[in-house]
């Protein structure tokens, strides 16, 4: 199972639903936004995961 599976796994466990990608998503990135899918904060924050072509994780970024 590659960190991104894992990830993915556990957001879910905890009941925590990925943002669908947009257009600046890649399809290695986790996103997650203020009021989607379980998530709480401040309109216009987000949190992207980016992984690499086998699903390690490289990278966390947290924006306004």
């Amino acid at each position: 199972m590659t960190q991104r599976e894992r990830l993915l796994e556990l957001l879910a466990e905890f009941g925590v639903e990925p943002a669908a990608n947009d257009e600046q998503d890649t399809e290695h990135d986790v996103t997650l936004r203020a009021h989607e899918g379980g998530v709480y904060g401040w309109n216009g924050f987000l949190c992207t995961f980016e992984f690499d072509d086998t699903g390690a994780f490289k990278s966390v970024g947290v924006w306004e």
